[in-house]
């Protein structure tokens, strides 16, 4: 799949990145995911990134706070979404235990949060936090998510919903991540940062292919 990898100081650049192996390489670690957007767009990052020390990237929002070492942007597919009790589920997010939580919208009754377990293929839904005001369902869903990554030291596994960006979108995210950030503080959980030009990205010399013999 063709991502935008932003790393920390530098313009963001595509990058063809294809199976968990290769997306664990381009962040340097287990990865984690973020769905701070409305659009079917995702943040993939390193899971370990504070502990490991990694440089403040860039900061992104819907209480997201920041991003600290480089991750890249992808597309979330859009079809076959898995639906319950008349509730769509618009994000979800699996862990390696076959956990998860998911956020749901339904046409009338408003959104909820659940977690769920997932064996064969098939999701198994429960404890719902029902709510109806969408921001404090995105909220609840963060704060479940992360929470339960910290008590059982848990990572997101790959996910088949992951996918290429759109001509569009990849311009689009190009310019929402150009400027590089320099992390001044942080008040709330908000970070404050100086946005600064970013070095350029340049291609990583191809190693030389010895001259071929001739033939007899």
């Amino acid at each position: 799949m063709n991502v935008l990898v932003v790393e920390p100081g530098m313009e963001p650049y595509e990058k063809e990145i294809n199976g968990l192996k290769e997306m664990q390489t381009t962040v340097g670690g287990l990865i984690t995911v973020s769905y701070p957007f409305k659009e079917p767009v995702a943040i993939v990052s390193n899971d370990s990134s504070i502990g490991m020390g990694l440089p403040f990237n860039r900061s992104i929002e819907g209480g997201y706070g920041g991003i600290f070492g480089t991750f890249f942007v992808c597309a979330l597919s859009t079809a076959n979404k898995d639906e319950n009790q008349g509730y769509i589920i618009e994000k979800s997010v699996l862990f390696n235990n076959n956990r998860g939580f998911a956020l749901g919208k339904h046409p009338r009754e408003g959104f909820v949060t659940w977690q769920f377990t997932e064996e064969q293929g098939r999701r198994d839904y429960y404890w719902g936090h029902y709510h109806s005001d969408e921001t404090a369902a995105e909220r609840d869903y963060l704060n479940r998510t992360t929470d339960y990554q910290r008590r059982y030291e848990v990572h997101e596994i790959e996910s088949s919903s992951f996918y290429s960006l759109t001509p569009e979108q990849m311009e689009h995210f190009k310019k929402k991540y150009h400027q590089a950030e320099i992390l001044v503080a942080v008040k709330d959980n908000t970070p404050i940062t100086l946005k600064v030009d970013p070095r350029p990205y340049a291609q990583p010399d191809q190693p030389k292919r010895p001259p071929k013999k001739p033939g007899r």
